[in-house]
């Protein structure tokens, strides 16, 4: 009952447009797109005009507001109350009789009618101010919906709301026959406006049979009173994965991140020739114990291909290979899909696999799907190898022999090399906020030296593609939300939250550097960030307070996680 009361109470605080009078009245002025309807203010998509020394009025914006259906008899001609008009010759008949062509007239593809014209169409009744320039236009139609149709309707629970104010919409649209609505076309829906003055939204619906609505029409008012700035409404409101505008990104200050002792993993790059037009060996090293593999590789060819990941034992005693966890994607064109898809594989783990390595013998750890001319491949690895073991990373065109390929030389562009360090283990003493990190920009955080087995040449790793950042939030509190800002360009990724992947974004790309995408909310305690494939560095990774507090307290030091086995 008291539900009930409470939503009796919401209906009838928004009743300015919950129901449809017998009349309509409209009070509009020329040149304006504020206009009344029924004493409440709403907004015009287009203005009234004068045009030839008449005052013309465009027609859909009026029929909307009127709630008047434009259906005519057939696909060409227009119906407005008892006037027929055909845009394509710009005739029309008002009750059988010929109308003056220049009372219709198309202005910039939108069609305008004389003010006096559809009144006498309507058999409304038509009042000019003295200065003529503001009408009231009052029409007595019986309403006329369709029972096919499905009905749009919506309300807020108030009629009026401060800026930054949370906007609560409830959507009780229905279909006279009981079919289900397959879609809502909103207009104008914001989870809060900054604007003070009238704010009109729209809503259409479509049922399973494609049948859609009249557009149903609400106007609130925005108040001069301020709640919420757009970045304090977004920080506490919006939900995880949107993005939201900040130019002020590069002024908070950075959080220096701190090497603490982690987990010791080589790091294995395979990214050049990046483009592989012929079979051959795009990446050979000796290795041993943790290793992590990441190549990245697009068929260039005119034939499918496969990409492989073998590994030959080369001591003398047999060995094992221990693989952790592996993500992949492929085939694809898209590359920015093919770095976020491995990632996500890679943070969700999976079962331990166990091979033996007999001495001098070659084993399959991957092999892809097959790979049209122009399909991609990016596979990452974590394995554990007992002994001193060969690592091959090779193309294979179909029918191509694997006995006789030779390396092949780097395309000059793109990196390729074995690395010390596949780990960062970082801690960050957040003591402030806001504040950020940055990750990738060959400055606050530096690339990795390598070497390139294949040619003995030294390798800087731009971008440090494949390096597991693994961060120690210290201080961070509970009224925290964190943002990832990319600062290079496109960018499409994800991030290992407390042990939960976050893709950055769900869809799409980002690709503005002031609009920062949510990944947390509350106090966490750790990070795992890899550099994305195919997406450009650097980027910011920020933290944001959602109340004002005391400067936060400066954290201790905290020991090392324990590596896993």
């Amino acid at each position: 009952m008291r539900f009930l009361l409470t939503l009796l109470i919401l209906f009838f605080s928004a009743a300015s447009a919950a129901f449809q009078l017998g009349a309509q009245q409209l009070v509009l002025t020329v040149g304006e797109k504020q206009a009344f309807l029924n004493g409440n203010p709403t907004e015009l998509d287009l203005s009234a005009r004068i045009i030839g020394g008449r005052t013309m009025l465009p027609v859909r914006t009026v029929a909307s507001k009127l709630g008047l259906s434009l259906i005519g008899p057939d696909e060409t001609t227009v119906k407005i109350g008892d006037l027929l008009y055909r845009p394509r010759d710009n005739t029309g008949t008002l009750r059988g009789n010929p109308i003056d062509p220049q009372s219709l007239t198309m202005v910039d593809k939108v069609l305008y009618i004389n003010a006096r014209l559809l009144a006498d169409a309507l058999g409304a009744s038509l009042i000019f101010s003295e200065e003529g320039r503001t009408l009231t236009l009052t029409t007595n139609l019986p309403r006329n919906i369709d029972a096919a149709l499905p009905q749009a309707r919506f309300l807020t629970t108030k009629s009026s709301y401060a800026i930054g104010e949370k906007v609560n919409y409830l959507d009780y649209s229905f279909d006279p026959e009981g079919l289900p609505l397959v879609s809502r076309r909103w207009t104008n829906k914001q989870d809060a406006f900054f604007v003070t003055g009238p704010q009109t939204i729209t809503l259409q619906v479509i049922n399973e049979k494609g049948r859609s609505s009249a557009t149903y029409t609400r106007t609130i008012q925005i108040t001069d009173e301020v709640q919420e700035s757009p970045l304090s409404f977004a920080l506490k409101n919006q939900a995880l994965g949107t993005t939201f505008k900040d130019d002020a990104i590069l002024t908070y200050p950075l959080v220096l991140l701190q090497a603490i002792p982690g987990e010791e993993r080589t790091l294995m790059f395979s990214d050049s020739p990046e483009s592989v037009d012929t079979s051959g060996i795009l990446y050979r090293d000796d290795v041993s114990g943790k290793l992590r593999i990441l190549a990245y590789h697009m068929n260039a060819s005119a034939r499918p291909a496969r990409l492989f990941i073998q590994v030959k034992n080369i001591s003398i005693n047999e060995g094992q290979a221990r693989v952790e966890r592996l993500g992949e994607t492929a085939p694809t064109r898209v590359e920015t899909t093919l770095g976020q898809g491995t990632l996500l594989d890679f943070y969700s783990g999976g079962q331990t696999n166990l091979l033996r390595l007999p001495t001098g013998t070659w084993t399959t750890l991957y092999s892809s799907p097959v790979l049209p001319p122009g399909g991609g491949v990016n596979v990452m690895l974590d394995a554990e190898f007992t002994t001193r073991t060969q690592v091959s990373i090779f193309m294979l065109q179909e029918g191509d022999d694997p006995q006789t390929l030779t390396v092949l030389r780097g395309d000059g562009k793109h990196q390729r090399g074995t690395f010390l360090s596949a780990v960062r283990e970082l801690q960050a003493n957040i003591t402030t906020l806001p504040a950020r990190m940055v990750l990738g920009d060959e400055k606050v955080d530096q690339n990795l030296i390598g070497i390139d087995a294949t040619t003995l040449n030294t390798v800087v790793l731009k971008g440090n593609y494949g390096l597991l950042y693994r961060i120690n939030l210290v201080g961070l509190p509970d009224h925290a939300v964190g943002a990832l800002a990319p600062r290079g360009g496109v960018y499409k990724g994800a991030l290992h939250v407390d042990e939960l992947p976050i893709a950055l974004p769900e869809s799409g790309v980002l690709t503005r550097s002031n609009y920062p995408i949510l990944f947390s909310r509350g106090s966490v305690k750790r990070l795992e960030f890899i550099p994305a494939s195919g997406s450009n560095l650097p980027v910011n990774l920020v933290f944001y307070p959602t109340r004002i507090t005391e400067p936060l307290s400066p954290a201790p030091p905290v020991a090392a996680p324990k590596n896993k086995k």
